[in-house]
């Protein structure tokens, strides 16, 4: 139930990313702004980084935990991202 739940995530932001992605690139939403395609960016990294962290750490069942430890700093990393990007959306928002 828990993999199946990081997958439906991993889909629905995936698509939804894309879909803004492709309505930018076609700018046929002339309503999304630059701070919203910095956390749309945003989510897109986080959910492609650390799904597979959590798909690994689930499905693989190591004997020692050294190894699950040193993939941790992925986990770490995708949330930097995610975070960072929220900042710099709010940031540019009161700016602007």
């Amino acid at each position: 139930l828990y993999m199946g739940l990081i997958i439906f995530e991993f889909l629905v932001i995936n698509i939804s990313a894309l879909g803004i992605f492709y309505s930018l690139l076609n700018k046929t939403n002339n309503e999304l702004n630059y701070g919203d395609s910095i956390l749309n960016s945003g989510f897109f990294i986080f959910i492609n980084v650390t799904a597979p962290y959590y798909l690994i750490n689930d499905s693989i069942f190591f004997s020692s935990e050294k190894i699950l430890d040193t993939l941790r700093f992925i986990n770490y990393l995708g949330y930097s991202i995610v975070f960072i990007t929220i900042i710099k959306s709010l940031k540019w928002q009161i700016k602007n």
